[in-house]
């Protein structure tokens, strides 16, 4: 049996995208204007609800984790999926956060097995 918690019924955790504040003000110029306009965007790993299963937050600091590991090595997203046998939009969705923790582990798993054996 797998011992991945399931997300549904994890207990909550402050949101690590957004660090609880449920979002960012974005600032944006118009093409056809000089002025900036700002305005609030929801982080896109808790739409705006500061808060997620904690599941969700181990699969957002796990991919966190492998991207910066992938950038110390100086590869691409592309470079590094064709290593690991993957897409790079599978990886960059794990990278992100935005694949359930059973996902973002197999990926995991392929970049160990890719860093023991380069």
């Amino acid at each position: 049996m797998d011992s991945t918690p399931d997300m549904r019924f994890s207990a909550p955790e402050i949101c690590p995208g957004c660090d609880g504040a449920g979002g960012s003000v974005v600032y944006r110029t118009g093409t056809k204007s000089p002025h900036t306009r700002q305005r609030f965007e929801p982080c896109p790993i808790c739409k705006g609800q500061c808060e997620v299963p904690s599941a969700k937050a181990l699969a957002y600091r796990l991919g966190r984790g492998m991207r910066e590991s992938r950038v110390a090595r100086g590869l691409s997203v592309f470079e590094m999926a064709r290593l690991l046998g993957i897409t790079a939009r599978h990886l960059c969705d794990a990278e992100h956060g935005r694949l359930s923790l059973s996902q973002t582990r197999v990926v995991f798993d392929l970049r160990a097995k890719q860093e023991a054996n380069p």
